[in-house]
């Protein structure tokens, strides 16, 4: 043996592979401590995704509430809208009603008096044709007073009420609701 003896060769190599284990052994826990930091890294930051989910939800909530509150301003005076006009126009029906009973009591008078003229006539003898002209004004009266209501009841059935008004907005409501609470 060239460089000694065997003991000391063995004991040169073994201090060289007790080098060389704890030369692995320092790379394994280097690599180790690597793959720890990675794992760390690769973990779900729940607490921030839940922190940033929550003040979302209370953003989309505040705007939800506050475009609630938006719209139901708004129903509200267009609702107080309708029933001032729904007031002027039973108040104009009322006067239209009140003129036209008026009218129809000075025609009345007017016909009463006239009743009373033919009664005078009658008695001097008149002929049936002054009696069926009569009653075929009254006819054409009747008839146009008829159509005259008609038209005011054609006209009111075509309201928009505050039935379906109300049911409209119900409808809105649950819509909102359900687009809030997620069911389509």
């Amino acid at each position: 043996m060239a460089n000694g003896t065997p003991d000391a060769q063995f004991a040169a190599l073994s201090q060289r592979v007790t080098g060389l284990d704890a030369a692995v052994e320092s790379i394994r826990k280097d690599i180790h401590a690597l793959v720890s930091k990675f794992d760390e890294r690769s973990r779900m930051p729940w607490g921030t995704l839940l922190a940033a989910a929550t003040l979302f939800w209370m953003v989309i909530t505040s705007f939800v509430t506050i475009g609630g509150g938006v719209v139901a301003w708004g129903l509200l005076s267009q609702n107080a809208n309708i029933v001032k006009s729904l007031d002027e126009f039973k108040q104009g029906y009322a006067d239209n009603r009140l003129i036209a009973r008026q009218d129809g009591e000075s025609r009345n008078a007017d016909i009463r008096s006239e009743f009373a003229r033919v009664d005078g006539v009658l008695s001097r003898s008149v002929p049936r044709e002054e009696h069926q002209q009569i009653w075929l004004a009254q006819s054409n009266t009747d008839r146009d007073q008829q159509r005259q209501i008609d038209e005011v009841k054609q006209q009111l059935s075509g309201l928009y009420g505050a039935r379906d008004f109300f049911k409209d907005v119900q409808d809105r409501l649950d819509r909102l609701e359900r687009t809030r609470s997620g069911i389509p």
